[in-house]
């Protein structure tokens, strides 16, 4: 499934979310908001959900070690951004995002046990 979004429903959309024209593309930040909707499995932006868009997202940057230079200033910009990403209750997606740092503590402590000299 492609990933689509709608940005006309934020406000002042052409100077945000846009390069020069909109025939140059979209800006950097604008695009990382859209793909991190697939990321923290919420479709789209608005006054209601927007802190909770944030708190999924720095949950997720700091299990995945990730730093998107994303700030709140820049999620409440974008409120009216929409995409056709599955969505999430909080409850699913924290149970997964869970399930991932798990998973990822083990396969790091299997790297540690595999490069631990052997005692002699």
């Amino acid at each position: 499934m492609a990933l689509n979004y709608a940005l006309t429903s934020i406000k002042n959309f052409k100077d945000l979310c846009f390069k020069a024209s909109p025939e140059e593309g979209v800006k950097a930040k604008t695009q990382k908001l859209i793909w991190m909707t697939l990321i923290i499995k919420m479709d789209e932006i608005t006054e209601k959900n927007y802190l909770e868009f944030y708190g999924r997202m720095m949950t997720s940057s700091a299990v995945y070690s990730t730093d998107d230079g994303i700030t709140l200033d820049d999620i409440r910009a974008h409120i009216g951004l929409k995409t056709n990403t599955n969505v999430r209750t909080n409850s699913s997606f924290y149970s997964s995002l869970m399930k991932e740092e798990k998973s990822q503590q083990l396969r790091r402590q299997e790297v540690a046990d595999v490069s631990a000299p052997v005692a002699a």
